[in-house]
């Protein structure tokens, strides 16, 4: 795993596999989306995503505890996951995050990134709706978007959930916001 720091290391794993249905045509949650986005990010930017994500976004809402770090320089107060017999979780995973999942955050940094959506801080007030507005529909009230998942609720409220797991870590968080 320590061979793929960058997204396009990543890119030999799928893109010569073929697409399993149509663009629109379902919805499937899948990584390699992830990967490609981030390939176009630094294509338009002309930043790997790491350094464009920290710029652009954790140094502008003051998430200074939050980044994509090498497994092997952690910084210190770090979370460690462990598998069978106090084996570190270190070679299961890629030893930096990319655009697919991977970032190092802190409970106080998501929420101020939150914070910062939910004022319309960060993006644009139009912005902030295209990334918070459902987009793809997976099934009955549950959408697809830009921020995750949005669970469309009959009083027009929506709930945003946001999940990240490997073997070891999980992350999860439940925001309303109207």
């Amino acid at each position: 795993m320590y061979s793929m720091r960058e997204g396009k290391d990543f890119l030999p794993m799928f893109q010569h596999e073929p697409m399993k249905f149509h663009p629109g045509e379902r919805f499937h949650y899948n990584n390699a989306g992830y990967i490609v986005l981030g390939q176009i990010v630094e294509a338009v930017s002309g930043r790997p995503f790491d350094r464009f994500v920290e710029e652009e976004i954790f140094q502008k809402v003051g998430m200074d505890k939050s980044g994509y770090f090498q497994l092997d320089q952690l910084p210190e107060q770090t979370a460690h996951g462990y598998i069978e017999s106090n084996q570190t979780n270190q070679y299961c995973i890629p030893i930096k995050g990319g655009a697919d999942g991977g970032v190092f955050v802190t409970v106080t940094d998501v929420e101020m990134f939150w914070r910062s959506v939910d004022k319309a801080e960060l993006f644009s007030e139009k912005m902030t709706e295209q990334f918070l507005r459902p987009r793809v529909h997976v099934n009955d009230t549950v959408f697809y978007s830009y921020s995750g998942y949005t669970i469309e609720r009959e009083d027009s409220s929506r709930k945003h959930l946001l999940v990240g797991y490997d073997r070891v870590f999980a992350f999860g968080l439940r925001l309303n916001l109207l």
